[in-house]
């Protein structure tokens, strides 16, 4: 029994070592997002695939974030933060940009969270969340 108390603790303390190790090495964000909001997809833009992408929302975010409006609605890019590669990025807004689409075209409901209005005026979106409801 102790032989096996033993090689359990082993495994779990290696399990944690290798965690907090995981942890440390991902990359951190300045800051939490600046808003959130639950809204669906007007359409997105793929001219920019593969650094960066546009897209338009039907839902205002809060009018201290300053994000620009037309008449599509919401203007929002999203560039990958804090993905280790430049291949890494670009796979990344890849994968957004088609997930973005297939919510628009089936109406999904989306939770997207980014930050106020940046020098390039536009909101960076931060994370998007897809709802089956």
């Amino acid at each position: 029994m102790n032989r096996v108390m033993g090689k359990c603790m082993r495994t779990v303390t290696t399990g944690a070592i290798v965690m907090i190790a995981l942890l440390a090495a991902m990359p951190r964000f300045a800051r939490a997002a600046d808003w959130s909001i639950d809204t669906k997809i007007n359409f997105v833009e793929g001219t920019y695939i593969p650094d960066f992408m546009y897209f338009w929302v039907k839902t205002p975010t809060p009018a201290s974030a300053g994000c620009s409006r037309d008449a599509s609605g919401t203007i929002l890019v999203f560039r990958a933060l804090g993905v280790a590669t430049t291949s890494d990025k670009k796979e990344n807004v890849k994968a957004v940009y088609a997930s973005l689409v297939n919510a628009a075209a089936v109406g999904a409901n989306v939770r997207i969270a980014g930050f106020n209005r940046t020098p390039d005026d536009h909101c960076n979106v931060q994370l998007i969340y897809f709802s089956h409801r």
